[in-house]
């Protein structure tokens, strides 16, 4: 569940003041996003996760009906995890989370109740919100089922949960944004890291050409978003071979209502245009459709995305 107070100019004084602007309750979370985008793009997406007994759940439900949600599980002594954000001029200012009361309760036994719907997945998209313990269960079935895990850092705290579950070398995608792929770089021990390097695409292409070894691990993904710098793409093909990409920002900032979810529509779109067996630079562009889809909405992922943004 997520709040949103948007306010549209970029000047906000904090003075404990009222500013007009938009309250918005919506749906959220990374994991949720990307099972929304890709049911709407006309994959078959389960959503393992869980919510409290309580009416954010209900909303959670209602929002959520084109999404199989037979994963969901409820627990009554915790709430469902809330997320607030104050949005100034497009961007995220501050976020208030709630979430910890509800993660606490979940173990590695949500994920083995659902083992069948990993067996069965093509792609396992994990949220890095998860407590070690759930991350490293998913991580070892998708393994033993060989099937391919997409990493979803989330927070810049929490990019390191992939290196202390164990599971840094057993992902296949990874998607950070400019200050989440800083702190990968310093977890892959790379040294002397100039922070000017996530100012653009081109510059995070050119340092993993020269540490790819280091920063690639075993990812044959990693989606590097960084704002209205645009997005890095590297993909490797089965014969280890690594192409580049630099993509520019799909809208202008004047046309931004809201950032949150873009990331999370740009991957589900990326990966659904390889699901769908297109070509990387197809599948690029229904990222970018995706992305810009969100950018233009106040919802985490735009009720317009639909199966023909993939055609």
């Amino acid at each position: 569940m997520e709040r949103h107070a948007i306010q549209p100019s970029e000047v906000l004084t904090e003075d404990g003041g009222s500013y007009p602007g938009k309250l918005i309750q919506r749906v959220g979370g990374v994991g949720r996003n990307h099972a929304d985008a890709l049911a709407r793009l006309g994959c078959d997406s389960v959503l393992v996760s869980a919510v409290g007994n309580d009416s954010n759940a209900e909303f959670v439900r209602n929002s959520c009906k084109h999404i199989n949600l037979c994963g969901l599980k409820t627990y009554s002594n915790a709430p469902t995890c809330t997320y607030l954000s104050i949005n100034v001029g497009g961007n995220i200012k501050y976020g208030i989370s709630t979430i910890e009361p509800l993660l606490h309760l979940v173990t590695p036994s949500l994920v083995t109740e659902n083992k069948e719907h990993i067996e069965n997945a093509e792609y396992v998209v994990l949220d890095a919100n998860l407590p070690l313990p759930v991350m490293k269960e998913t991580i070892n079935i998708a393994e033993k089922c060989g099937k391919p895990v997409w990493f979803e850092p989330t927070d810049i705290k929490k990019v390191r949960a992939i290196f202390d579950c164990g599971g840094i070398d057993k992902i296949a995608a990874v998607s950070p944004n400019a200050n989440e792929f800083l702190e990968w770089l310093k977890l892959c021990k790379i040294e002397n890291i100039d922070g000017d390097v996530v100012k653009s695409p081109r510059r995070i292409l050119e340092l993993i050409e020269k540490e790819k070894e280091k920063v690639m691990k075993n990812v044959s993904i990693m989606v590097v978003s960084l704002a209205q710098n645009g997005t890095a793409v590297i993909h490797r093909d089965k014969f280890g071979l690594l192409t580049f990409k630099s993509i520019d920002a799909p809208v202008s900032p004047k046309e931004v209502v809201s950032v949150s979810g873009a990331g999370d529509s740009f991957n589900s779109g990326l990966l659904a245009g390889l699901l769908y067996g297109k070509s990387l630079d197809d599948s690029i562009n229904v990222g970018q459709r995706c992305a810009s889809a969100t950018l233009q909405s106040v919802l985490a992922v735009a009720e317009s995305l639909s199966p023909e943004f993939v055609e």
